[in-house]
């Protein structure tokens, strides 16, 4: 405990929204929730995260844009077994697979998640646009090879 899911994708692919419907879908199961806004890349990306927390009424740890995204998952995961929380679900910028520096980044927060709590991330889950067609094919294959995927939304 808790349980930790990293969530990736490419960008507008939906990631944020599916993080809401999976934070609803636990707090509604009575499991205790709180959120990992890594994505300190995009502009308005932690403001739109924060605004579902708020929304969804689950807790939220983020920070300024342009810090560590590793470093907010370290801190999420600490607060989350300090408070005893039951779930973990961190976002992360949005990314195409062929991105070296941001692909690096994706690898950073897997292994600093592991030394937050060891076997973290429990669950990668990359969410793709059902309209990308053989491209969605694609992705998949390129986020598996970095992170070996769990599942796919």
């Amino acid at each position: 405990k808790p349980f930790v899911e990293l969530i990736l994708g490419v960008n507008g692919a939906g990631k944020t929204t599916s993080i809401a419907k999976l934070a609803y879908l636990y707090k509604n199961q009575n499991q205790k929730v709180i959120l990992g806004a890594c994505d300190t890349f995009r502009a308005g990306a932690i403001e739109q995260l924060k605004l579902w927390a708020q929304k969804v009424d689950v807790d939220i740890v983020l920070t300024a844009q342009g810090h560590d995204p590793s470093a907010v998952a370290f801190d999420t995961i600490s607060k989350a077994k300090a408070k005893d929380f039951d779930r973990v679900i961190i976002d992360t910028a949005g990314r195409l697979q062929n991105q070296k520096n941001l692909a690096h980044e994706l690898e950073k927060i897997v292994r600093i998640s592991n030394k937050a709590l060891e076997g973290a991330p429990h669950r990668k889950i990359l969410v793709l646009d059902g309209t990308q067609g053989n491209a969605g094919i694609l992705q998949a294959k390129a986020f598996n090879e970095l992170v070996k995927l769990d599942g796919v939304i």
